[in-house]
């Protein structure tokens, strides 16, 4: 049986039947039809190679595109006939209602010699073939637009496409279809739309076009114009559809066309419908049509609340007063821009003040900034550091005191402190920030300047406790000099000859800082005190400072020795011994029932409690190298300590701050020079995981000096160790436990888990 005909096949497959001479049509078995469609010879390559036939020399190359180009997801299919279908099926496959793909209809019908024709039958319902073409994602629908230009350039059927692509497809308009053929439709419709033949188009439609057109290059900036009056005229001047026509204002002001830029603006100026937005600039400005536009569009778009548009447009403005001059004016707008995008706080908005201040000060054809104490009050102390070390010096006013002191207390790198403390010594009204300075830069170690600003400063002003104690720690520690130490008298002696009222204190707190044999007029002042308020007194400023300050519990042993005073609790001393490295001290330890206190002070055994029993048997097991034991012993201790306290450490809102509850007692003064002898202990044998069960025991109850400072270390340690496995074990228990402490040694702790976990490669959640 011969083969029947492609086209004949599709009549059996659409129910039509096949049609004979001697027969009414019949319908096929839908089976049967599709064996033969399976028999049917495959196109040859040559076929399917076969140039497009097209009835006009004009090519797409005049239309500045590549056919071959389709962007996106659009796939170019090639043009083959289909010879199975007839141009009336090719034609009713355009609406999507046949079997065929509407973009492979259209491909195959453009081959037909009556393409012309058909596609002037299909004008009256442009809309929607190019509906079912856009919708079929293959690129037949920029062809359709190609082929209305080049053979049936109907401005009806072009201003119906326009419509569509703009008001259809709201989320993307005028993406799918190519910014060329956007730009010729338009062109093709002009003439028509000047003799009011067509009904304008939408301002939707216009900003399309506008896009394309600043898209498209300069050569069409003559029909810029014309979407620009058509847009000035229909547009209401909101947010919503103002903004398309300042882009145009742009655009123009950027490509050197700044004077026809302002002849634009005249235009909605005159019809009432711009605010009050050309605000002042130079006339000696050597281009000021473009500082006017571009200032327009600014002030324009901060009225409309536009935030991202205007940082674009102050960008522009930026960009030309470094390329040209400054005009003070426009320098005044951009500040003014910057300091409304921190005033809302939003991170975005304040990322794009930092970079653009961070531009005007780097570029030296803009003068040096004035302050900018709004910036560094918009950003956390941190951000505002990072700032301050990035900004060019002498290319900015520097920071108020108070913003100066802010930055000092977050814990600068040694070089940006002593830069913060020069620009506090040079600014004006900033005695009230230098004892702050001077804590700042005693616990950073920087002395020489801290004494040089301090000798400025001592002549009006007095020395408060805080202050006196932070520079007498920074004096005395580490390797002592006589110079040091006669520096540190010195501050003693000024702030006793003030009107202090906590003078006895701090002379007891500085006692023991300088050590019992380094000041005779200290020892007298306590001798003084011993005697104007009694034994009981002067024991119990001991034992508080003991209690404290658990570091210098061994100092005050040896003051309380010299005046015939009982020590602070053993334990707690043998503790702090063991902290600072002399684990001999154990050797006075006697046995459970108590401490014999030997070397420490003469007198009868002193009883133990429980907790610092449990202390000393953990040093003691740390001694011997059971870090194992020591840290269940110390977990036991803490775990004691808060139950008498009525603290539950596993509670959530319970054991903030230092690890101690309001109004429950404050955490037993054993505990925080334990867990610093035991921390550095581990750090020492690298057992890295007895260390990290220390250190949550003892975050869990305090958060003292001592004990940061250990952790610090032992952190630093593991680090070092590249001890990655237990790291990531424990990394997200410490750093619950690090947020709870007071502000200073949360900061701490959390930079050192981060170090370490960027240099492990450990996630931080």
């Amino acid at each position: 049986m011969p083969r029947l005909h492609p086209r004949t096949l599709l009549r059996l497959a659409g129910g039509r039947g096949a049609r004979t001479l001697f027969s009414r049509p019949t319908a096929a078995p839908v089976e049967w039809v599709l064996d033969e469609a399976y028999n049917l010879p495959f196109l040859s390559r040559a076929h399917a190679e076969r140039p497009v036939p097209s009835s006009s020399k004009v090519t797409l190359d005049i239309l500045g595109m590549d056919p071959h180009a389709d962007r996106g997801s659009h796939r170019h299919e090639p043009e083959e006939e289909l010879p199975f279908a007839d141009d009336a099926d090719l034609l009713a496959s355009l609406s999507g209602s046949a079997l065929l793909s509407p973009s492979a209809a259209y491909r195959a019908l453009r081959q037909s010699p009556l393409f012309g024709a058909h596609l002037q039958a299909l004008l009256p319902r442009i809309g929607d073939v190019y509906a079912s073409l856009r919708r079929d994602n293959h690129g037949a629908h920029n062809q359709l637009v190609a082929d209305l230009l080049l053979r049936a350039p109907s401005p009806a059927a072009l201003r119906s496409i326009l419509l569509d692509e703009a008001t259809h497809y709201p989320e993307h308009p005028g993406d799918a279809l190519r910014k060329g053929l956007i730009v010729q439709a338009y062109r093709a419709i002009i003439p028509s739309l000047r003799r009011r033949a067509l009904a304008p188009l939408t301002p939707t439609a216009l900003a399309v076009i506008a896009r394309a057109l600043m898209a498209a290059g300069h050569d069409h900036l003559d029909v810029l114009d014309h979407v620009y009056y058509q847009l000035a005229h229909a547009a209401s001047w909101t947010r919503e559809d103002g903004w398309p026509a300042l882009a145009i204002l742009l655009h123009l002001s950027k490509h050197g066309r700044a004077e026809h830029a302002l002849k634009l603006l005249d235009y909605p100026v005159s019809l009432g419908k711009l605010p009050a937005a050309m605000g002042r600039t130079s006339a000696s400005h050597s281009e000021p049509a473009t500082l006017l536009a571009q200032s327009a569009v600014v002030r324009c778009a901060l009225f409309w609340g536009l935030d991202q548009r205007a940082y674009n447009a102050v960008n522009d403005l930026v960009t030309t007063m470094s390329r040209t001059a400054v005009s003070g004016p426009a320098l005044e707008l951009v500040l003014t821009a910057i300091r409304g995008a921190t005033v809302r706080r939003r991170a975005p908005d304040v990322a794009w003040a930092g970079r653009t201040l961070l531009a005007l000060a780097e570029d030296e054809a803009f003068p040096p900034l004035p302050s900018v104490d709004w910036y560094y009050a918009a950003v956390p102390p941190t951000a505002a550091l990072r700032f301050y070390k990035t900004l060019p010096e002498n290319r900015a006013a520097p920071p108020s005191p108070r913003e100066i002191l802010r930055m000092a207390l977050a814990r600068p790198e040694k070089a940006a402190l002593r830069r913060l403390a020069e620009d506090l010594s040079r600014a004006r009204h900033a005695a009230p920030a230098v004892p702050g300075m001077l804590r700042a830069l005693a616990a950073a170690r920087l002395l020489r300047p801290a004494q040089s600003m301090y000798a400025a400063w001592r002549a009006h002003n007095k020395l408060d406790g805080c202050t006196t104690l932070a520079m007498v720690r920074g004096l005395t520690r580490g390797a002592r000099s006589a110079k040091r130490s006669a520096a540190a008298r010195t501050l003693v002696h000024d702030y006793l000859a003030s009107a202090a009222l906590d003078k006895e204190r701090v002379a007891l707190h500085a006692y023991a800082l300088l050590g019992s044999e380094e000041d005779g007029a200290l020892a007298a002042l306590l001798a003084d005190v011993v005697m104007r308020r009694g034994v009981d007194a002067a024991q119990d400023a001991v034992d508080d400072l003991a209690a404290a300050h658990a570091s210098l519990a061994h100092r005050l042993a040896q003051i309380a020795r010299a005046h015939a005073l009982r020590p602070p609790r053993a334990p707690v001393v043998l503790a702090a011994s063991c902290a600072a490295g002399h684990w001999g001290a154990l050797a006075v330890a006697g046995g459970a029932a108590g401490v014999e206190t030997g070397r420490v002070a003469a007198g009868p055994k002193l009883p133990l409690t429980p907790v610092e029993e449990a202390c000393i048997a953990a040093l003691r097991k740390a001694r011997q190298g059971r870090m194992r034991g020591a840290a269940r012993r110390f977990a036991a201790a803490c775990a004691y300590d808060a139950h008498l306290r009525g603290v539950d450490l596993d509670g959530e809102g319970e054991g903030e701050g230092e690890g101690e509850s309001e109004g429950e007692g404050v955490v037993d003064a054993v505990i925080p020079p334990t867990a610093a002898a035991l921390l550095l202990r581990a750090a020492a044998l690298r057992r890295w995981e007895e260390g990290f069960g220390v250190l949550c025991s003892a975050l869990r109850v305090t958060g003292e000096e001592g004990v940061v400072d250990a952790a610090g270390t032992f952190i630093s340690g593991v680090s070092r160790a590249e001890a990655r496995d237990v790291f990531a074990a424990h990394a997200h228990a410490v750093g619950r436990l690090v947020r709870r402490l007071e502000p200073s040694s949360h900061v701490l702790l959390e930079t050192m888990l981060e170090t370490a976990a960027r240099r492990l490669g450990v996630q931080l959640e």
